[in-house]
């Protein structure tokens, strides 16, 4: 093993994360993680940054007046007494697997920037400490190997230096590679099932009244579901009453 893999992360009360830890699982080459709008892409994406540099660069790239991130990485809805932090299990290039912990102290004000304490196996560490275990930052800002929409346009405006810098931090060569070898494995898991209840839900989501309906909502679970069809079919008995000619 040549580089540092990421295995699990722990998230809590970093931005969206409320009260109780969540947990995810990233045993894998690759792995994609798929939720709607507002459920917290970014803010996991924000958390792995953190971990690795202890502040988030959207204070840097997007404000035009830093106070506007005061308070920005802890969720506001937690506590005093719950901790706000973002831990990792890594397996280092030495084949051992660690505990990368970073725990919120302060966050941003109008005038400080947040502080933050960072443990390896529970014991205090530095910068230099990743370094040692093979994680390597990029020139700041972009300084974490994390590219998000927030820092596109930075990316668009820097020197070339700059962005090579970053884009080696982020990637190796094998990467694309691999990323393109594992899509491709996907074909015959991503096959649609051939289920007739589906040839049907297809068939509901294209009526027009339905269609936003659809749209809107997370069907991801049988209430929410019936919820979407009940209101359609309400809409739906609408349109026909007024269709219907008057007696």
């Amino acid at each position: 093993m040549l580089r540092p893999c990421l295995k699990t992360i722990e998230i809590q009360g970093f931005r969206s994360f409320g009260a109780e830890p969540q947990v995810a699982e990233i045993d894998a080459p690759i792995a994609a993680i798929w939720c709607p709008n507002s459920k917290g892409k970014t803010s996991f994406a924000e958390a792995v940054e953190f971990l690795l540099t202890g502040q988030t660069v959207k204070r840097e790239v997007l404000s035009s007046r830093q106070d506007e991130f005061a308070g920005a990485l802890r969720n506001a809805h937690i506590g005093a007494d719950v901790e706000a932090y973002v831990s990792a299990a890594i397996e280092c290039p030495d084949g051992n697997i660690r505990t990368f912990k970073r725990k919120l102290d302060s966050d941003y004000t109008k005038q400080h920037d947040c502080q933050s304490t960072l443990t390896i196996d529970g014991t205090a560490a530095t910068e230099d400490d990743l370094f040692a275990h093979g994680i390597v930052l990029a020139q700041p800002p972009l300084r974490a190997p994390v590219l998000a929409q927030h820092t596109l346009n930075y990316l668009f405006t820097a020197r070339p230096a700059d962005r090579s810098s970053y884009f080696k931090a982020l990637l190796e060569a094998t990467d694309l590679d691999t990323f393109r070898e594992e899509v491709a494995a996907l074909d015959d898991y991503l096959t649609a099932p051939d289920d007739p209840l589906l040839e049907k839900l297809e068939k509901a989501q294209a009526i027009p009244v339905a269609t936003p309906l659809f749209l809107l909502e997370d069907l991801t679970d049988l209430a929410t579901l019936q919820k979407v069809f009940g209101v359609a079919a309400a809409e739906l008995l609408k349109l026909e009453v007024c269709r219907s000619p008057k007696p």
